[in-house]
Protein backbone atom coordinates (compact mmCIF):
# COMPACT_ATOMS: atom_id res chain seq x y z
CA UNK A 1 0.00 0.00 0.00
CA UNK A 2 1.31 3.44 -0.92
CA UNK A 3 1.31 6.13 1.78
CA UNK A 4 -0.14 9.16 -0.02
CA UNK A 5 1.00 11.65 2.64
CA UNK A 6 4.62 10.69 1.94
CA UNK A 7 4.08 10.91 -1.83
CA UNK A 8 2.52 14.37 -1.80
CA UNK A 9 5.50 16.04 -0.19
CA UNK A 10 7.14 19.41 -0.77
CA UNK A 11 10.03 17.66 -2.52
CA UNK A 12 7.65 15.84 -4.89
CA UNK A 13 5.83 19.04 -5.84
CA UNK A 14 9.03 21.07 -6.08
CA UNK A 15 10.32 18.71 -8.77
CA UNK A 16 7.01 18.91 -10.66
CA UNK A 17 6.69 22.71 -10.48
CA UNK A 18 10.32 23.27 -11.47
CA UNK A 19 9.66 21.31 -14.66
CA UNK A 20 6.23 22.84 -15.25
CA UNK A 21 7.40 26.44 -14.89
CA UNK A 22 10.90 25.81 -16.30
CA UNK A 23 12.39 27.38 -13.17
CA UNK A 24 14.97 25.21 -11.43
CA UNK A 25 15.37 27.69 -8.58
CA UNK A 26 11.73 27.45 -7.53
CA UNK A 27 11.35 26.56 -3.85
CA UNK A 28 8.23 24.98 -2.39
CA UNK A 29 7.48 26.38 1.05
CA UNK A 30 4.49 24.21 1.90
CA UNK A 31 1.80 22.05 0.39
CA UNK A 32 -1.58 21.12 1.80
CA UNK A 33 -3.67 18.27 0.39
CA UNK A 34 -7.35 17.53 1.04
CA UNK A 35 -9.75 15.08 -0.54
CA UNK A 36 -11.10 16.66 -3.72
CA UNK A 37 -14.25 14.55 -3.77
CA UNK A 38 -16.29 12.64 -1.23
CA UNK A 39 -15.29 9.09 -0.38
CA UNK A 40 -16.99 6.67 -2.77
CA UNK A 41 -17.44 9.16 -5.61
CA UNK A 42 -14.53 7.79 -7.63
CA UNK A 43 -13.65 4.15 -7.26
CA UNK A 44 -10.61 3.77 -9.51
CA UNK A 45 -8.47 6.52 -7.99
CA UNK A 46 -7.94 8.64 -4.92
CA UNK A 47 -8.25 12.32 -5.79
CA UNK A 48 -6.77 15.22 -3.84
CA UNK A 49 -6.73 18.99 -4.23
CA UNK A 50 -3.32 20.32 -3.24
CA UNK A 51 -2.43 23.94 -2.67
CA UNK A 52 1.29 24.56 -3.10
CA UNK A 53 2.95 27.72 -1.81
CA UNK A 54 6.29 28.56 -3.41
CA UNK A 55 8.76 31.31 -4.25
CA UNK A 56 10.59 31.74 -7.52
CA UNK A 57 14.13 32.81 -8.36
CA UNK A 58 13.22 36.39 -9.24
CA UNK A 59 11.40 37.26 -6.05
CA UNK A 60 10.89 36.32 -2.44
CA UNK A 61 7.18 36.93 -2.94
CA UNK A 62 5.13 33.87 -2.08
CA UNK A 63 2.87 32.50 -4.79
CA UNK A 64 0.39 29.63 -4.73
CA UNK A 65 -1.00 27.16 -7.22
CA UNK A 66 -3.76 24.61 -6.77
CA UNK A 67 -3.53 21.21 -8.49
CA UNK A 68 -5.61 18.06 -8.65
CA UNK A 69 -3.73 14.85 -7.87
CA UNK A 70 -5.05 11.44 -8.92
CA UNK A 71 -3.37 8.47 -7.25
CA UNK A 72 -3.77 4.74 -7.60
CA UNK A 73 -6.56 3.70 -5.24
CA UNK A 74 -5.76 2.29 -1.82
CA UNK A 75 -8.41 -0.38 -2.35
CA UNK A 76 -6.46 -3.43 -3.56
CA UNK A 77 -9.22 -4.71 -5.84
CA UNK A 78 -9.57 -1.32 -7.55
CA UNK A 79 -5.78 -1.02 -7.77
CA UNK A 80 -5.59 -4.33 -9.65
CA UNK A 81 -8.45 -3.27 -11.94
CA UNK A 82 -6.70 0.02 -12.71
CA UNK A 83 -3.47 -1.87 -13.50
CA UNK A 84 -5.17 -4.51 -15.65
CA UNK A 85 -7.00 -1.99 -17.82
CA UNK A 86 -4.12 0.52 -17.81
CA UNK A 87 -6.52 3.26 -16.71
CA UNK A 88 -3.84 5.75 -15.65
CA UNK A 89 -1.67 5.17 -18.71
CA UNK A 90 -4.68 5.65 -21.01
CA UNK A 91 -5.84 8.80 -19.22
CA UNK A 92 -2.36 10.34 -19.18
CA UNK A 93 -1.94 9.54 -22.88
CA UNK A 94 -5.29 11.12 -23.73
CA UNK A 95 -4.39 14.32 -21.84
CA UNK A 96 -0.79 14.55 -23.07
CA UNK A 97 -1.14 13.33 -26.66
CA UNK A 98 -4.67 14.29 -27.71
CA UNK A 99 -6.25 16.92 -25.49
CA UNK A 100 -3.07 19.01 -25.24
CA UNK A 101 -2.96 19.28 -29.05
CA UNK A 102 -6.69 20.01 -29.23
CA UNK A 103 -6.48 22.67 -26.51
CA UNK A 104 -3.41 24.29 -28.11
CA UNK A 105 -5.17 24.55 -31.45
CA UNK A 106 -8.31 26.03 -29.87
CA UNK A 107 -6.56 28.57 -27.65
CA UNK A 108 -7.04 29.44 -23.98
CA UNK A 109 -10.57 30.86 -24.38
CA UNK A 110 -11.92 27.53 -25.69
CA UNK A 111 -10.00 25.16 -23.42
CA UNK A 112 -11.80 21.80 -23.22
CA UNK A 113 -9.88 20.16 -20.39
CA UNK A 114 -7.38 20.67 -17.63
CA UNK A 115 -3.68 20.44 -18.46
CA UNK A 116 -1.80 17.37 -17.32
CA UNK A 117 1.12 18.81 -15.37
CA UNK A 118 2.81 15.52 -14.47
CA UNK A 119 2.40 11.78 -14.93
CA UNK A 120 4.30 9.38 -12.74
CA UNK A 121 4.53 5.83 -14.05
CA UNK A 122 5.38 2.72 -12.09
CA UNK A 123 3.99 1.41 -8.84
CA UNK A 124 2.78 4.83 -7.62
CA UNK A 125 0.82 5.89 -10.73
CA UNK A 126 0.08 9.58 -10.10
CA UNK A 127 -1.38 12.16 -12.46
CA UNK A 128 -1.22 15.85 -11.53
CA UNK A 129 -3.62 18.21 -13.31
CA UNK A 130 -4.14 21.94 -13.20
CA UNK A 131 -7.05 22.73 -10.90
CA UNK A 132 -9.86 24.36 -12.87
CA UNK A 133 -11.78 25.56 -9.80
CA UNK A 134 -10.02 28.98 -9.83
CA UNK A 135 -11.60 29.41 -13.29
CA UNK A 136 -15.03 28.78 -11.72
CA UNK A 137 -15.38 25.16 -12.88
CA UNK A 138 -17.24 22.92 -10.44
CA UNK A 139 -17.87 19.20 -10.15
CA UNK A 140 -21.58 18.55 -10.34
CA UNK A 141 -23.15 15.78 -8.32
CA UNK A 142 -23.26 12.61 -10.40
CA UNK A 143 -26.39 11.59 -8.50
CA UNK A 144 -28.34 14.73 -9.44
CA UNK A 145 -27.45 14.78 -13.12
CA UNK A 146 -27.27 17.91 -15.22
CA UNK A 147 -30.03 20.34 -16.09
CA UNK A 148 -30.82 21.04 -19.76
CA UNK A 149 -28.58 24.12 -19.95
CA UNK A 150 -25.54 22.17 -18.76
CA UNK A 151 -26.37 19.16 -20.96
CA UNK A 152 -26.44 21.45 -24.00
CA UNK A 153 -23.09 22.93 -22.96
CA UNK A 154 -21.58 19.43 -22.71
CA UNK A 155 -22.89 18.52 -26.17
CA UNK A 156 -21.49 21.79 -27.57
CA UNK A 157 -18.05 21.07 -26.08
CA UNK A 158 -18.12 17.47 -27.36
CA UNK A 159 -18.95 18.79 -30.85
CA UNK A 160 -16.02 21.20 -30.57
CA UNK A 161 -13.72 18.34 -29.54
CA UNK A 162 -14.97 16.20 -32.43
CA UNK A 163 -14.58 18.96 -35.02
CA UNK A 164 -11.12 19.97 -33.79
CA UNK A 165 -9.88 16.38 -33.70
CA UNK A 166 -11.14 15.87 -37.26
CA UNK A 167 -9.28 18.97 -38.50
CA UNK A 168 -6.11 17.85 -36.68
CA UNK A 169 -6.41 14.36 -38.14
CA UNK A 170 -6.70 15.80 -41.67
CA UNK A 171 -3.59 17.94 -41.12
Amino acid sequence: MVDVSKLLSSKFFEHILRNYFGNHNLKVLKCESVNAISVGENYTSDIFRTTITYTNENSDKEEAISVIVKCFPNNEMMRELAKEFKLFETEASAYNNVLSVVNNSLGKSEQLSAKCIHYEKGEKQIIVFEDLSPMKFKMHSRRQGLDLQHCLLVVEKLACLHATSLVLHEK
